[in-house]
């Protein structure tokens, strides 16, 4: 893997990523960059949320079945938590 800088081109490559920077970059190019983050953001929260409206649909689910706060932690609880 090779890592070298290209001064010239204001691009950084490390290996197969190649990383462009915003220094001397146009308005136009800055403002696409910043429209698309935004827009990436919006997307995140929007599934966020959808996450959020399925998590309090499943515990009020398990709530109804009378299952109580721990037993739904221990049913919820991911792989990760486990040990």
């Amino acid at each position: 893997m090779s890592i070298r800088k290209k001064i010239k081109n204001k691009e950084y490559n490390f290996g197969e990523y190649e990383l462009p920077t915003l220094i001397g970059a146009s308005r136009e190019d800055l403002m696409d960059i910043i429209t698309c983050l935004n827009n990436n953001i919006e997307a995140h929260k929007q599934r966020e949320e959808t996450i959020r409206a399925r998590l309090r649909k499943c515990y009020d689910y398990f709530t109804k079945q009378g299952l109580t706060d721990k037993e739904i932690i221990e049913i919820t609880k991911l792989e990760c938590e486990k040990y």
